[in-house]
C-alpha cells in the first residue's frame, strides 16, 4: 500500500483504522504536524526507526520517504494530520521574523512537548 501526501495548500486530515496492523510507505511532500489519538506507530525514515504512542505530537519534515506500521489499540488507530505548505511556512517565517542561521540537515521528525495551546488545537480538530 503506497500513499502520497501532496497538497498545494495546507489541509487537515484524519486517519482511522480498526482491526489489523496497516503497513505501507509514503512520500511526504509537505511538512506535517500530526498527533496520534489512539494506537501506536513505527516508522522508518532513512535508516532510523521511530516509535510513537498515543498523545505524541510530531512535526515531520517534507521530502522524506517513510515506511510505517500503524498499530490499532482497542479503540483503533486514530490520528489528526495538518499538512503545511511552503507558502504558509514562508508567511509564518515572515510574520515572526525568523532568520535561518545554519543550513545543516535537521532531524526528519521532531517530537513536540505537549502544552495547553497544542492540546487545545488538537482537541478543536478531533471529531
Amino acid at each position: 500500500m503506497k500513499q502520497a501526501v501532496a497538497n498545494s495548500k495546507s489541509s487537515i486530515q484524519t486517519n482511522n483504522y480498526t482491526g489489523r496492523i496497516v503497513e505501507g510507505e509514503s512520500f511526504i511532500t509537505d511538512h506535517i504536524f500530526s498527533c496520534i489519538i489512539s494506537g501506536s506507530q513505527d516508522m522508518y525514515i532513512g535508516n532510523n526507526l521511530y516509535h510513537f504512542e498515543a498523545g505524541d505530537l510530531r512535526l515531520f519534515r517534507k521530502n522524506r520517504l517513510v515506511k510505517y506500521a500503524k498499530k490499532p489499540a482497542r479503540e483503533g488507530y486514530r490520528t489528526i494530520m495538518v499538512t503545511i505548505d511552503q507558502n504558509t511556512l514562508r508567511e509564518i517565517k515572515k510574520e515572526i521574523g525568523y532568520k535561518e542561521t545554519d543550513q545543516q540537515e535537521a532531524e526528519p521528525v521532531f517530537l513536540l512537548k505537549p502544552n495547553g495551546y497544542l492540546t487545545s488545537y488538537i482537541d478543536s480538530l478531533t471529531p
